[in-house]
């Protein structure tokens, strides 16, 4: 041993002289590790766009349905409305959740199964349409602004199409929380379109309002008519005099004695369905939407 010297020894096994003491050694636990370690960090990276995914089987190819067709998945940023993404498939645990998608899917006429289940599993009426809409949103969401050197920033990009998004969503969550309140929503919706795609006028010019007012008409018009041939241009004019006629009054409080609550409600369903169209084309077509704004 290690430990004996001239006139001290130990030993680990008895012998037949005689030990001045003995000393029991009990080992609860033992560890054991090598001589020496070696360690190597790495870190394995996949980058995946937004948007969809196909998936592979073991051997790498693209999996089939029963039809033939590739299977793929969603995978983004615009639709998740929840912290935890598996609360998507527990509609009591995020009743957010559970009230966006049965409206999305009732505002877009796609209530078909009589015996359906409002759960994501058995959504089956609408999950693959707000997944392809869902789609569509990443496109834009994962834009940035357009910043050109040595030139001032253009209006429409002071701010990004997802903040821009997240504006008109909230300005929407409002309209739709005052259903009860048409004034307060054609005001509203109406903001979002002045939002997008309208512009301060000089004013040494020109009448801020009425400037404004000629913008929101033909600005509207011409992406209404890119949506939707069969509008008859001077009714579609005629339509919009006559909502910004009644946000100009609504908001300056110009109450008129023929007054008529329900002209506004039929201008608040109106705005919804303009909406829809520039929506759609801020989607699809930014730059056109971003050149409305600038001029």
């Amino acid at each position: 041993s290690p430990l004996n010297s001239e006139w001290i020894e130990y030993s680990d096994k008895p012998r037949n002289n005689f030990y001045d003491y003995t000393v029991d050694i009990q080992l609860k636990r033992i560890l054991l590790s090598p001589k020496s370690i070696k360690e190597k960090e790495y870190t394995e990276t996949k980058k995946i766009e937004d948007g969809w995914e196909y998936v592979l089987d073991q051997n790498g190819n693209v999996m089939k349905d029963s039809l033939g067709n590739d299977i793929k998945r969603y995978h983004g940023e615009s639709f998740l409305l929840q912290e935890n993404s598996y609360e998507l498939f527990f509609t009591s645990d995020n009743k957010g959740v559970y009230k966006a998608v049965e409206n999305s899917i009732s505002y877009n006429f796609l209530i078909k199964h009589e015996n359906r289940v409002t759960s994501w599993l058995y959504w089956i009426d609408g999950n693959k349409n707000i997944i392809e809409q869902s789609a569509r949103l990443d496109t834009i969401i994962r834009q940035e602004r357009i910043l050109e050197k040595s030139k001032k920033t253009r209006l429409s990009q002071k701010q990004s199409p997802k903040q821009k998004l997240f504006h008109i969503g909230s300005l929407l969550k409002t309209s739709y929380e005052h259903l009860r309140d048409p004034e307060l929503m054609l005001l509203l919706l109406v903001s979002i379109i002045e939002y997008l795609i309208t512009r301060n006028p000089d004013t040494s010019k020109f009448n801020v309002e009425h400037s404004i007012s000629r913008q929101f008409k033909l600005k509207c018009a011409i992406i209404i008519r890119n949506h939707n041939k069969e509008y008859n241009l001077i009714e579609l004019n005629q339509e919009l005099s006559k909502i910004y006629s009644q946000r100009s009054d609504l908001a300056h409080g110009n109450y008129k004695e023929d007054f008529n609550i329900d002209e506004v409600v039929d201008s608040v369903l109106l705005l919804y369905l303009y909406l829809n169209y520039i929506l759609n084309e801020f989607i699809s077509d930014r730059e056109l939407i971003d050149y409305l704004k600038d001029n």
